[in-house]
């Protein structure tokens, strides 16, 4: 049977090609963001972590006070914000945070505590290391209170 030149479409063997060439493609890409995955979500956890900072510096500022970052064992944090300013951490301004329940990816969380005073500054250097299966993103905060998330350090096998 001849084909009239007027009919118009795809036969069915037609469409099976494509459908077959489709799923041949999308075996080939979905292994390969599966494995690239893990390195999205750390770079997200660090976002997560330079924004609460942000947040914290900004705080700071706003309420003319010290607000402090610290960093405990495994992926717990504690935020301090100094609301009476007579410098001593007080039950009721303190803020636990755990980025574990946040960001599963993150296995470690390790840094030196991190402080902005009332003009937004950091009296001292810090950096913060967060650690997973990807690799690890190093957050750094300088003496003038800018936060930065550096590059992904990917573990060596």
């Amino acid at each position: 049977m001849g084909r009239k030149k007027d009919q118009r479409g795809f036969t069915l063997i037609e469409a099976m090609v494509v459908v077959v060439i489709m799923s041949i493609m999308a075996g080939i890409g979905i292994p390969a963001f599966m494995s690239y995955r893990p390195r999205i979500q750390l770079a997200g956890a660090a976002r997560q972590v330079m924004t609460q900072l942000l947040l914290a510096r900004m705080e700071a500022v706003k309420n003319v006070c010290n607000v402090k970052y610290t960093f405990g064992s495994g992926t717990a944090a504690v935020k301090w914000v100094d609301a009476n300013r007579n410098g001593l951490q007080e039950t009721d301004e303190l803020t636990n945070s755990d980025l574990g329940n946040t960001y599963d990816i993150v296995t470690k969380l390790y840094a030196a505590p991190i402080q902005f005073n009332s003009r937004g500054a950091a009296p001292v250097n810090g950096q913060i290391a967060l650690e997973s299966s990807a690799g690890q993103r190093i957050i750094t905060v300088n003496i003038a209170g800018h936060v930065r998330v550096g590059d992904l350090i990917v573990p060596t096998p």
